[in-house]
């Protein structure tokens, strides 16, 4: 009977140790979570700190995390740049250009440009472009209008198919064309050269008077 009760009360204890090893790790647990929330909270409420290093000093700043509102002036600042990357060479250059272009327009769009740049190359090599008098228009959908005087130079002699199209052209004297574009804006991947994330999605020209 002794030896009952002996392994009974052996048993209870074994249980009580279990009960509390497994509350101490649960209490730990949750004291682990406590401080990983704060932790987040902190992060996510108080100014951090930004060190930048420039000319060999350490310089330490606040940093604020809010959320990036994009306004209608930022939207037509970032089409006007891209009318002026898209319409504007003193030598063209199809590499450069595609590149000046990169960080504005999707995939989609910076393929159908470099189309049309292979196939008007001849003729913008003996020209320079240059864009004046730049007048937009947005509209709630993402589109944006665009009126704007292209600055034509012709600076070598045409050669090949469109010698017969520039040779009216005086050389050296600006020739004025207005233009009329349609822009399609589209939210994309925020990148270093694109903090934004806004692309020009699609390109509707309508011809030049």
């Amino acid at each position: 009977m002794e030896q009952v009760e002996h392994q009974y009360v052996t048993s209870i204890v074994g249980e009580q140790k279990k009960s509390n090893f497994l509350k101490t790790i649960l209490l730990i647990l949750t004291f682990a979570n406590v401080i990983l929330c704060a932790s987040v909270l902190a992060f996510i409420l108080f100014p951090q700190i930004v060190i930048l290093e420039k000319e060999g000093l350490a310089l330490s700043y606040q940093g604020v995390r809010k959320e990036i509102v994009i306004t209608q002036d930022e939207i037509k600042k970032m089409a006007q740049d891209f009318i002026k990357a898209r319409y504007e060479w003193d030598q063209f250059d199809l590499d450069q250009k595609l590149d000046e272009l990169a960080s504005f327009t999707t995939p989609g769009l910076k393929e159908k440009l470099e189309m049309d740049f292979k196939k008007n190359l001849e003729s913008f090599k003996v020209i320079s472009q240059y864009v004046g008098k730049l007048e937009l228009n947005t509209h709630p959908n993402g589109v944006i209008d665009v009126k704007f005087d292209k600055i034509l130079r012709l600076t070598a002699k045409p050669q090949g198919d469109d010698a017969s199209a520039l040779s009216s052209m005086p050389e050296k004297i600006p020739l004025l064309s207005q233009t009329q574009v349609q822009l399609q804006i589209a939210r994309g991947k925020k990148l270093p050269s694109n903090p934004l994330g806004i692309y020009v999605n699609a390109l509707t020209e309508y011809g030049s008077n």
